[in-house]
Formats: structure tokens, C-alpha cells, sequence
């Protein structure tokens, strides 16, 4: 069940500033080609694009579900974009895996995705350990930033996440047992500030952590929740490094609310997100009352134990709090019938008839260099939705596709 996490290699960044002109031919496309889904995002996608200056959907939690600015209940519909957490790690030419351009995005608006999950790298961000490399963090900072302002130009909502992350003078290429208290919060006190104002972001403070029942770090003092939730002293992942200070849920949320930022906090759990089984019962205490949460789905982690999961985890949490599947994939995504995709799609489909509308952002909207399907035992390399930037879908990426134009 171990799900470990896929090195990135580069693909070439295509660096293009567009005329205003462009955004509204793109968003004039995006609304003749797709319907309305029932909270309008495409509606909004093509006023973003035709009025620059007009604001662009927003997003909040009200009760146990996301609703928009108008207050009408919206499922987030989307993909992961691994596109920031890798590159600035060992390349100096550039920040982006992959094109981060106005016809990469109009590729995604062709699918009707109304949202991103947007990686990123907690060092390359704040500029330590050496990251990223060439020393150039406002250049990498200024690149998050246009990719995030362009993405919202074109309606969508937005979520940056902390894909990799390390302890002290560890530079951050993996996903730790837990965040680290060295820099997660500085992360989060930073990025927090600079997006205070965009209230079409939901911030997932950390992709997941590898802290699970079969993969025991020591917490000190002893409890994974626990720790989870306040923080402990902890192994890390990382080959040959000292125990560290890990960073609780509770500690970032706080720090982030400190900012004066109001967006959805996004949660998951523990296991890589696969094990929520404590996190009503762990949650932490928000001011702003914006909690989410977020299962990971993958066939190589719950397999044919994703019928429990929704029943046994997913449903209590829903009658209480919004729920995602923050990823969702499978191993062979471009060979067979892409079964286990469409399964999962199904009980969302069942859990809206029932009242709960649980959001999916498939992984991943990447192509190229080591990308590759099918991933390794343990999702290494992908899974992949595209074959190409250009949307030309896997077969797991042509299920999600169809099932996304099923969507008002």
C-alpha cells in the first residue's frame, strides 16, 4: 500500500505573455463549446476572460457544502497540475514542468473542468536549502503567480499545494511523514499573505503525509492523530536524516488564519490521504469555520476497498464538512477500459443522489519526459489523464472526460 510519490523530469516551459485580446477569444471558445454546469462556472469563465477587470469566481464554505459568490453549491470538477514542485529542484532554465500558457489552459476548459490542484515546492517558495537551484525565488515566485493569475483569468478556481517537503537543511524533493515546523509555516505565513485577496483559491496546506497505521515514524509524544493534529517529534522519510519537529494541522491553520486569509482549508488524513478515519473527531479548530475534506483515491492503494471507503469514511464526513477526492487515478491509465476511473465516478454520482456532493480532481494533467502510464507498482510516473498538452486524453483521462460532459 505504499504509495510513494513520482520524481518529475522537465519538459520545456513556454514563457507567453498574453494580449487581453487572447483571453477573450479563449473565453468566447470555452463558452460556445461547453454547457453551464449548475453553479455557471462557465458562464463566469467567459465574463473572467471578456472583462479582465471584472472579478473571478469565487469559492467558500457554507454549511457541509462549496458554494460560490451567488451562494449556489459547487462540486469541484478538476485536475492536478504537477507543474511547480520538481523543476526549480534541479533545472535553473526554468520553473515549470510543462507548458503553463493560455492554450495548455484553453486544452483544460475543453474538458469542462471548473478547477486546478496546482503543486508546489515548500523551498523553492521560500528560497533555502539551496532551492531552487540558480537562486532566482522571485523568479520562481513570479511564475507560481502568473500560472495561478491566468488559471483565475479563465474561471477557474485554484488550488496551491505543497507537493514536496523536508526538515531543516533537507532539500525538499519528497513527501515527508509530516510537515516540518522548520519551514511549513514560514511556507504558509508567505504564501497566505501574497493571496489574502483571491477568494477563488482553497489552500491545501500539505498534498499528504507518509505517517500511516502500517508505517510507524515514532511520533513523540506517542499518537499519529495526535500528532497529526498538534504536531510531534518525528522519523522522517528522508535517507539518513535526524528525527524532526513536525509541524500539526492545527499549527498551519492557525498560521494561515493569522494572515487575515479566510479561504477552504483543504484536510486530509493520514496514509497518504487514504485514511481519514479520525478526522472528524481531530479536526482543528478554524475561526473562519472554511474546513474540507480530501480522500486520495488510487487502485494501487484502496483497490477494490474504495466501496468502504465511501461508505465507511467518506459519508460521516460529508454530513458535516464538504468532501473531495483531492486525487484520484489508476495504474494502467492508458491501457484496458479505465474500469476502476469510472467505478470511482459512479459513487460520486451515487453519493449526489443521496444529497452529497463530493468534488474529484483527477491525477494528473501532465505529458512527457518521465510521465508515463502504465505507472509504476505504486503509481510511480503518473497515472496520466493526457497523452499530449494538447487534451489528447489516456484512457483513464477519456472516462473522466466523457463523465465531465455529462456535467451541468
Amino acid at each position: 500500500r505504499v504509495h510513494l510519490r513520482r520524481w518529475r523530469e522537465a519538459c520545456k516551459t513556454v514563457a507567453v505573455r498574453l494580449s487581453r485580446l487572447a483571453l477573450l477569444l479563449a473565453g468566447v471558445a470555452a463558452w460556445a463549446g461547453v454547457a453551464s454546469a449548475g453553479q455557471r462556472p462557465w458562464a463566469q469563465t467567459a465574463a473572467a476572460a471578456a472583462h479582465p477587470d471584472r472579478a473571478a469566481p469565487t469559492i467558500r464554505v457554507a454549511g457541509r457544502q462549496l458554494v460560490n459568490g451567488a451562494g449556489r453549491p459547487v462540486q469541484l470538477r478538476g485536475v492536478n497540475r504537477a507543474a511547480f514542485e520538481s523543476r526549480c529542484t534541479y533545472d535553473n532554465t526554468g520553473f515549470a514542468d510543462g507548458p503553463v500558457d493560455q492554450a495548455s489552459v484553453s486544452a483544460m476548459l475543453r474538458w469542462r473542468i471548473n478547477t486546478v490542484r496546482l503543486t508546489l515546492n515548500e523551498d523553492c517558495w521560500l528560497g533555502v536549502n539551496g532551492l531552487p537551484v540558480g537562486g532566482d525565488v522571485a523568479g520562481y515566485r513570479g511564475a507560481v503567480r502568473a500560472y495561478i493569475s491566468l488559471l483565475r483569468e479563465n474561471g477557474l478556481y485554484v488550488i496551491p499545494d505543497v507537493e514536496v517537503f523536508g526538515p531543516g537543511a533537507q532539500k525538499a524533493t519528497q513527501i515527508d511523514n509530516m510537515p516540518d515546523r522548520s519551514h511549513m509555516l514560514d511556507f504558509w505565513q508567505s504564501f497566505a499573505t501574497s493571496f489574502e485577496s483571491d477568494h477563488g483559491l482553497l489552500f491545501d496546506p500539505v498534498t499528504e503525509v507518509a505517517m500511516a497505521d502500517w508505517n510507524n515514524p515514532h511520533p513523540d509524544p506517542p499518537g499519529q492523530w495526535a500528532c497529526w493534529l498538534h504536531g510531534c517529534t518525528i522519523d522522517s522519510v528522508y535517507s539518513g536524516a535526524a528525527r524532526y519537529a513536525a509541524a500539526g494541522l492545527q499549527s498551519i491553520v492557525a498560521t494561515i488564519r493569522t494572515t487575515g486569509a479566510t479561504q477552504p482549508i483543504i484536510l486530509g488524513g493520514i496514509d497518504y490521504n487514504a485514511d481519514l478515519t479520525q478526522l472528524l473527531t481531530h479536526l482543528p479548530n478554524d475561526p473562519a469555520h472554511q474546513l474540507v475534506a480530501s480522500a486520495h483515491v488510487y487502485d494501487f492503494v484502496q483497490g477494490k476497498d474504495v466501496d468502504s471507503t465511501f461508505r465507511d469514511q467518506l459519508e460521516p464526513i460529508a454530513r458535516q464538512l464538504p468532501v473531495i477526492l483531492g486525487e484520484l487515478g489508476e495504474r494502467h491509465c492508458d491501457s484496458g477500459a479505465g474500469a476502476y476511473t469510472r467505478h470511482v465516478l459512479a459513487l460520486i454520482d451515487a453519493e449526489q443522489r443521496q444529497g452529497n456532493l463530493i468534488g474529484v480532481l483527477a491525477w494528473a494533467w501532465n505529458s512527457g519526459g518521465d510521465w508515463h502510464c502504465p505507472t509504476g507498482p505504486n503509481g510511480e510516473g503518473g497515472p496520466l489523464l493526457i497523452r499530449s498538452y494538447d487534451g489528447t486524453p489516456t484512457v483513464m483521462g477519456n472516462v473522466y472526460r466523457n463523465w465531465l460532459a455529462t456535467k451541468r
